[in-house]
């Protein structure tokens, strides 16, 4: 009996050791480094918290980088692949293979997958797709939202037992068998992040530990340009009823203006070659479709007759003659027709007749996905319907890559670059979104922008250039973070709706000129040719009645020059305009306000030419912002005058500036901070009182001159007395005239500078006036604890007015 038993417990060793099938291989030409184990994210990344466990993760990530070969792990049955919104849904791109043994295996996040099957759950067995071991499926990617949420691209390989797509975590297997599917620890399970898996346990899948590819790999299946077609084929009639273009017949010649017509599709197959002859087109009419769909197969390409590189010498002129790029009108799609291009590309057409543009969609319904336009006159053109351009390449085309004067738009992880124009012009879209494009270099690096009649958000990749643009009323533009806004030298932005930074940014908005290459590259493409030009770059920004600017860490540079209002990057004219944690600089000014509501707080003015900012109106509002002059060449720090009210607090300012003031028509206060400067002639109105609140410093140009009447009010305290002195004096304020020591106050020196009360009242609680005091006529005029020193042969004069003073004069020891 014992014999027996020990019999039976170690055949039940030995059938566990070889319970699961050792027979997978690498899906790729080598080993590679795991970006994450099987199971669970590593540890800390990741934790689910309804049961306070790490995130399941059900596979492994092998880093493969962008566009590696994938092949089949072990022969089988290909039941299912997904395309379905590669880049926002699950697993992107994927291949799901059921072997002979029960066991599937999933290959997710993959480029492109090289299968005929569609995109859907395949349960007609007919339409299964035998895999043999070591058969080219696709390539790796970064398709999908993925399991690990990372961006880079990787392999994500999963295997299962008797498993469809449904099931749970107890239906995976982890082919290395170093992790079981019913213990919770991670910590020594996997391998650390970029290491391999080294060892094995007892059931692992592979036919051996560590595994290895299939050796000899199976070599990537031929495809469709290896066969030999008979044409060329010459259409020169319209096509009345559905229609297929087969490679066989290929090239196919266009000779004149040829229309799909209504009802009618034409389908034209993977590796078609579709040649124009001078001046022809396609026109797809009315409910009619064009779908030329290559898929995975060899591109279809649209080209001119006299293109010897794609098809032959069609025409059969040998080199006699080449190519240009206008040669052909192109593709028209009408109203409430279909085109569809998949891997197709387009060459050497976009002549006028009377719209330019290789594909015109004058009102269909377009896709356009990983395909190219080139050497053509436009690439894209659009004046109506919707148009979507994914994962496609546009460059080297004469005007502009791509040009909409209407309708929706879509472009998305696209390429750019080589264009003479722009990559892009774009106007009057009634819906337009934009995600992921670059350029690639070359060319003008840009989407030139026009009117926004829709509400729209503009992402970081290819720069916007302003020229001339508007934002409608009820309209609102959004700028995430990273994006770059650039002006051509007279561009100028009119916001008549609202223009807004996304809430909680996470990175900075840029606004400069359009030959500023230190900030979204070298748009312009003229190298270091031409620079920005500081206080002259470009107009601005305009906000009109009604209008909403809201800034997040937005910086503004090089803006401010115009010959028809004028000058200032931002200028408000009736708005609210917000600037939070931002930056103006080397403008000629920075926000110029005759009307509306302005704010900033947390911001930075810096080297603007004229007075950094400028008030002629509205309401203000200043809280903790800095005024930088390093050079000394912006003139003040602000001017006020005119304003409905005014807000300051805690700003600071360094060079040459001050806050320039101009005439008081409402109750007003001015709180320390950045000294107040009177530099000619300024007025308290009738109607208005001017507080002094306590650590502010006034000071006066050699004739500048205050005229009160109304009130002025100081309220200083004997620990922050107020200060009343001249522009010249450092040991105040600091340095507010920027000369350092190049000047000095002198009694003699301010000889006009005055505070004039005229019939209005005067009280001055601790003050220091240090300069020739005031003037004042039919005032009632009160000073208590107040200082005035160093002045010229009287520090005060009165006529006809009741006087009270408690002074303490130092006999001229201070200035005026």
């Amino acid at each position: 009996m014992i014999v027996v038993f020990s019999l039976f417990l170690f055949l039940g060793v030995f059938l566990r050791v070889h319970a699961a099938p050792r027979f997978l291989h690498l899906p790729f030409s080598n080993e590679l480094n795991v970006l994450q184990g099987y199971w669970y994210y590593p540890m800390g990344s990741c934790v689910n918290p309804s049961i306070d466990e790490p995130c399941k993760h059900e596979g492994i990530d092998y880093q493969t980088g962008y566009g590696k070969d994938i092949f089949s792990a072990a022969a089988g049955t290909a039941r299912r692949h997904s395309q379905y919104n590669p880049m926002n849904f699950g697993y992107g791109e994927y291949v799901f293979i059921s072997h002979s043994n029960r066991y599937f295996t999933l290959y997710a996040h993959m480029s492109v997958t090289n299968l005929s099957l569609p995109y859907t759950q395949i349960r007609d067995t007919s339409q299964w797709a035998f895999i043999d071991v070591a058969q080219y499926i696709g390539k790796s990617g970064n398709s999908g939202t993925g399991d690990t949420g990372m961006t880079n691209a990787h392999l994500h390989f999963e295997t299962r037992l008797d498993n469809y797509l449904g099931g749970d975590n107890r239906d995976r297997r982890d082919p290395y068998d170093i992790h079981s599917t019913s213990t919770p620890g991670i910590a020594s399970l996997y391998p650390p992040n970029g290491a391999q898996f080294t060892s094995c346990g007892l059931d692992f899948l592979w036919t051996q530990c560590p595994p290895s590819p299939y050796s000899p790999m199976l070599p990537v299946p031929v495809m469709p340009h290896e066969l030999i077609s008979r044409g060329p084929t010459y259409v020169s009639e319209s096509l009345f009823e559905d229609t297929t273009w087969f490679f066989e017949r290929s090239p196919y010649v266009i000779q004149s203006n040829i229309s799909i017509t209504s009802g009618a599709t034409l389908t034209i197959e993977p590796g078609v070659v579709v040649k124009f002859d001078r001046g022809a087109s396609l026109n797809v009419s009315n409910n009619a479709y064009l779908f030329a769909s290559a898929g995975l197969g060899d591109r279809i390409v649209f080209t001119s007759l006299l293109d010897d590189s794609i098809g032959g010498d069609t025409n059969g002129d040998g080199n006699a003659t080449v190519p240009g790029n206008s040669d052909f009108v192109g593709i028209r799609i009408f109203e409430n027709s279909f085109g569809y291009f998949d891997n197709t590309s387009f060459h050497y057409g976009g002549s006028f007749n009377p719209q330019p543009g290789i594909v015109k969609n004058l009102g269909g319904t377009v896709t356009f996905l990983r395909s190219s336009v080139s050497h053509s006159n436009y690439g894209l053109y659009q004046t109506n319907g919707s148009l979507v351009v994914d994962s496609s390449i546009i460059r080297d085309n004469t005007s502009y890559g791509l040009f909409a004067t209407g309708g929706i738009l879509s472009v998305s992880r696209t390429e750019f670059g080589g264009q003479t124009i722009a990559d892009a012009y774009l106007t009057s879209l009634s819906g337009f979104s934009s995600f992921g494009n670059v350029n690639r270099g070359g060319g003008k690096q840009e989407f030139q922008i026009a009117a926004i009649f829709s509400d729209q958000s503009w992402v970081p990749g290819i720069p916007y250039l302003i020229n001339g643009a508007t934002v409608n009323a009820d309209v609102i533009l959004t700028l995430t973070s990273d994006t770059v806004i650039k002006f051509l030298p007279a561009g100028y932005f009119h916001i008549y709706g609202t223009m807004r930074v996304e809430d909680s940014p996470q990175g900075d908005v840029y606004v400069t000129s359009y030959s500023d290459d230190s900030i979204g590259g070298d748009t312009n493409g003229d190298g270091n040719a031409t620079g920005p030009v500081r206080g002259g770059g470009y107009r601005g920004i305009y906000f009109w009645d009604g209008s909403v600017g809201d800034f997040q860490r937005t910086h503004f540079f090089y803006g401010g020059a115009d010959t028809h209002l004028f000058y200032g990057a931002l200028k408000n004219i009736g708005g609210s305009l917000t600037l939070n944690q931002s930056s103006v600089s080397h403008s000629y000014h920075a926000v110029n306000q005759s009307a509306g509501t302005f704010s900033a707080e947390a911001t930075l003015f810096e080297d603007n030419v004229f007075d950094q900012l400028y008030f002629s109106g509205g309401d203000v509002s200043l809280i903790k912002n800095v005024f930088l002059n390093p050079d000394n060449q912006s003139q003040y720090d602000a001017y006020l005058s005119g304003l409905s009210s005014f807000v300051t607090i805690d700003n600071t300012s360094s060079g040459r500036g001050g806050f320039r003031t101009g005439s008081i028509s409402y109750d007003q206060t001015w709180y320390r901070g950045v000294p107040f400067v009177i530099d000619s002639s300024s007025l308290v109105a009738s109607t208005s009182q001017l507080t002094l609140a306590p650590g502010v410093v006034v000071k006066f140009l050699g004739s500048g001159k205050l005229s009160v009447f109304g009130s002025l009010v100081s309220e200083g305290t004997s620990a922050e007395p107020v200060y009343v002195t001249s522009y010249r004096d450092d040991s105040i304020g600091g340095d507010t005239n920027g000369d350092g020591s190049q000047s000095q106050p002198w009694y003699t020196q301010p000889v006009n500078a005055t505070l004039s009360l005229n019939a209005s009242n005067g009280v001055f609680h601790p003050s220091r006036f240090l300069g020739r005091l005031f003037s004042a006529f039919s005032t009632t005029l009160i000073a208590s604890s107040s200082i005035v020193a160093k002045s010229v042969p009287f520090g005060k004069y009165q006529r006809i007015s009741p006087l009270v003073f408690s002074l303490v004069p130092l006999s001229h020891e201070w200035y005026g």
